[in-house]
């Protein structure tokens, strides 16, 4: 019984779900309860056409030694084509563009998983990787469990200003993205 309490206003691609788990649940189950939604709310099953379009987001950012554009990167097989502009518009997405260019950061800036970079600074890398593949969904798993207030609510602001172009599903024990969100879902577990 992943979804209970659903209350759904306007078009499923104008949506951000809020999905609020109990506290401490974790794993598959949420997650099944999340693929439950997004085949609801788009009226389909998720076939390898929508995984493809999928952005996910965890709580604890997994980066790679390489460039910034190589954590970009990872994970986003079949994604080509992608510029500069495309690489900066996910990292301004994100909250990092303007810190990057203050702290002269580049795309070619060598990082690693115990690197120069804050947590709060990987976390929204992670985000910036999720958005550089342009996803018409993306999950947001506890995703800014480690932000400060004000990156927080800049990435809310974004993906307000993304309204339309994405359907964005939190999972969360906190309230932050009520104000944006269409559906609103107790996973209980």
């Amino acid at each position: 019984q992943p979804a209970q309490d659903v209350r759904a206003v306007g078009h499923p691609l104008q949506a951000c779900v809020d999905a609020f788990p109990p506290a401490g649940a974790a794993g598959p189950g949420v997650l099944q309860g999340i693929q439950q939604v997004v085949g609801t709310v788009l009226g389909q099953n998720l076939d390898q056409e929508w995984r493809g379009k999928l952005g996910y987001v965890g709580a604890d950012p997994y980066l790679l030694k390489g460039t910034i554009k190589e954590n970009l990167n990872f994970g986003n097989l079949g994604v080509s084509g992608l510029t500069n502009a495309d690489y900066y518009n996910a990292l301004n997405l994100a909250g990092l563009a303007g810190e990057f260019k203050q702290n002269k950061i580049e795309l070619d800036t060598m990082i690693a998983e115990s690197s120069f970079l804050s947590t709060g600074q990987r976390q929204r890398l992670s985000i910036a990787r999720a958005f550089v593949r342009k996803p018409r969904i993306v999950i947001f798993d506890e995703a800014t469990a480690n932000l400060d207030v004000n990156s927080e609510e800049q990435i809310v602001q974004n993906i307000k200003l993304l309204s339309g172009e994405i359907l964005t599903i939190i999972v969360t024990h906190k309230n932050t993205f009520d104000k944006i969100g269409t559906h609103f879902i107790n996973i209980g577990l």
